[in-house]
């Protein structure tokens, strides 16, 4: 299936009346994003230690957040990570949170053969079962590769959904003949990496003032809530965990959490109301 062929779904609406949705996933990259990115294990410490603030630091506060606004989040582990810290994975799932699966060691697959990329998800997904007791149904690409077979490879392990591309602002459907996988879409203007990112490596960093961050962000719900969209982040907890940073997401969430027809979900909820719209559309 080619990654740009899935079809917006007929008729398309929130369910129970909501004008659009919001999603919010965390990317719990820690030691596997500094080890993909070709650094040197024995020297890069501190990209070590700023990644990890991601798991140890940040992560307590994020679902403590969530907690408090009643939120359901998509946390993202590469399998490594997970296998690293399966307390934090746990305490995710305790929390009522999904967990997506986004490679074994942060690879870009569209950097891998057809056969590597289906080792790095089998692999994936056996840690993550092993872990949660569960089957994940989400998967986000790391560094957002994808290659030509990537979504028939998805479909052939049994997912519901990718969260990876970005034509559109409603979820849309690949079309298999034993059964759909939906396309959850995102943005990089809902990234914060854009914002925030540092790479030490390679003297890279986006500073960004976080409440002209937020105020970025605030518009882009305010007009995907006028056009019937869906709010769809991508956070890195070591990045957006930050203390100012949690506290002008607080103030965020005081302000759309209620009162706006948001439909607030994880990307497995948003996928199941896809695949209830679908059924009821293509009766077998």
């Amino acid at each position: 299936m080619h990654p740009l062929s899935s079809k917006l779904i007929e008729n398309f609406q929130w369910p129970d009346g909501y004008k659009a949705a919001a999603s919010l996933s965390w990317h719990m990259d820690a030691d596997a994003g500094v080890l993909a990115s070709g650094k040197k294990p024995d020297t890069w410490f501190t990209s070590f230690s700023e990644a990890r603030y991601g798991i140890t630091t940040a992560l307590p506060r994020i679902l403590e957040l969530l907690k408090e606004f009643d939120i359901p989040g998509s946390f993202a582990f590469p399998a490594y990570v997970a296998k690293q810290y399966p307390d934090a994975v746990l305490d995710c799932v305790a929390g009522g949170h999904e967990i997506m699966l986004h490679g074994y060691l942060h690879e870009n697959v569209a950097l891998l053969s057809a056969a590597e990329e289906e080792d790095v998800l089998a692999r994936s997904i056996e840690a993550l079962e092993t872990i949660t007791g569960a089957r994940q149904v989400g998967w986000t690409a790391p560094s957002w590769g994808m290659n030509m077979g990537t979504i028939d490879l998805l479909h052939k392990y049994g997912l519901s959904y990718d969260s990876t591309l970005m034509e559109h602002d409603v979820p849309t459907v690949f079309e298999f003949p034993d059964g759909p996988l939906f396309e959850i879409p995102i943005s990089t203007v809902l990234e914060d990496w854009q914002q925030f990112g540092v790479d030490f490596a390679a003297g890279d960093s986006r500073m960004a003032s976080v409440k002209n961050a937020f105020s970025l962000w605030s518009d882009e719900m305010e007009g995907l809530v006028h056009y019937g969209g869906l709010f769809s982040p991508t956070f890195h907890p070591n990045l957006i965990g930050r203390p100012g940073t949690m506290r002008e997401m607080a103030t965020f969430l005081k302000k759309f959490r209620e009162g706006h027809g948001i439909w607030w979900a994880n990307g497995a909820q948003i996928a199941k109301h896809c695949q209830t719209l679908h059924s009821a559309q293509n009766p077998r």
